[in-house]
């Protein structure tokens, strides 16, 4: 009896540090992360649920005010995402709201804009990374992420 409850007792301690980290993962397989559950806004201004926009797509992380890494990664992520859809989710949610997202995604046709409150796009970006957001927006990680139809995230492979 004492070492179910002790059991129980571990279990639930990891079960909170993985819920106040804000990532959500598998309980099957604790490495494999998957997309949260959570409402944001598309760059057209659309509240909708990430898990349902982000499904079979290809994500990118960035900033609307990167004049270099960020249009780089979307040009690559847009070339690689072999008609998926692609997503870029912003680290600056408290400048890069829908009509701005719109006017820089302008150069990538199909390229869908996600933003949401601060709180929100830390955890979205947690999810993602398995990390901690950045400090300073220009230090955001620079990975392609994929997700595929079982909401699972994984990085897309370099190449």
């Amino acid at each position: 009896m004492k070492s179910f409850l002790v059991v129980a007792i571990v279990a639930a301690i990891a079960a909170l540090a993985v819920y106040r980290a804000g990532a959500e993962f598998s309980l099957l397989n604790p490495e494999v992360r998957q997309v949260p559950a959570v409402s944001v806004l598309t760059d057209r201004g659309k509240r909708v649920a990430l898990r349902a926009e982000a499904l079979d797509a290809i994500v990118v992380f960035g900033y609307t005010r990167c004049h270099d890494v960020c249009s780089l990664l979307l040009s690559r992520a847009f070339r690689d995402s072999s008609r998926k859809r692609v997503l870029f989710i912003t680290v600056d949610p408290d400048r890069d709201r829908p009509a701005i997202l719109t006017a820089y995604l302008r150069s990538w046709p199909g390229v869908e804009g996600i933003t949401a409150s601060p709180v929100t796009m830390a955890r979205v970006y947690s999810a993602f990374t398995g990390s901690a957001p950045p400090r300073v927006i220009d230090d955001h990680t620079s990975q392609i992420f994929r997700v595929d139809e079982r909401d699972e995230i994984a990085p897309l492979s370099q190449s």
